[in-house]
């Protein structure tokens, strides 16, 4: 079993869906579709793209804790809907029609990859509201045995309404799942690259070129 495979097994992973890059082939090129604003410009990892927290609304003294539902899910599904930094990559590559063909099929790897680590992410997030949920019933009974006053539990809800928000956003999972679909991009990449041609790597190279400089400052411009 490889790094990743262990590291998904102990988040608990479940079950994954497959990416859609508006991928479209013509009779001598294809290129990548615009998708309706799914593709941000000038983000260069999935995990900015995929990686938000479980969210809730608040809890208080008379309305419990309760999940907020993702208007980003497919409908029917618990899966977000893949959005994906690649599309402007494609779109300057293009491709021919085998090319697609082989992409679809990268990109399908690709979005189980994401996926079940995405998943494995929620269900963290869950837990961790299940646990507040769980303790802010306590203060709701120690309020009605008369061990706190009704505005000390309210006061005592808010703050753990803060603390539960702070820990989807900076619960250690996060970094865990963070660096697996930082492997989930990279073997995309590389086997996007063993499809290409000379010229088409040459663009390649240079987006992942700018894609580094993120982290220093830099920024190339537009290329391709």
């Amino acid at each position: 079993m490889n790094k990743r495979s262990k590291m998904l097994a102990l988040l608990a992973v479940g079950m994954f869906s497959v990416m859609a890059l508006g991928i479209t082939g013509c009779s001598s090129q294809a290129t990548v579709a615009p998708d309706n604003g799914n593709a941000i410009t000038g983000t260069y990892n999935t995990f900015d793209l995929m990686g938000y927290p479980v969210d809730f609304y608040d809890g208080t003294v008379d309305v419990p804790m309760m999940e907020r539902p993702d208007p980003n899910t497919d409908k029917g599904s618990d899966h977000r809907k893949m959005r994906t930094p690649f599309a402007d990559l494609l779109r300057h590559l293009k491709l021919s029609d085998d090319q697609v063909t082989a992409v679809k099929e990268i990109a399908a790897k690709h979005s189980d990859c994401v996926h079940s680590a995405i998943n494995a992410l929620r269900a963290s997030g869950r837990e961790i509201i299940a646990a507040a949920r769980a303790e802010r019933q306590a203060i709701i009974d120690k309020a009605h045995a008369g061990e706190i006053t009704r505005e000390e539990a309210a006061a005592a809800i808010h703050e753990l309404n803060k603390r539960t928000r702070e820990a989807l956003k900076n619960g250690a999972n996060r970094e865990r799942v963070r660096e697996i679909i930082k492997g989930c991009d990279d073997e995309f990449l590389a086997s996007l690259g063993s499809i290409l041609t000379e010229e088409q790597a040459q663009i390649l190279r240079d987006w992942m070129a700018k894609r580094a400089d993120r982290g220093t400052g830099k920024d190339h411009g537009p290329r391709g």
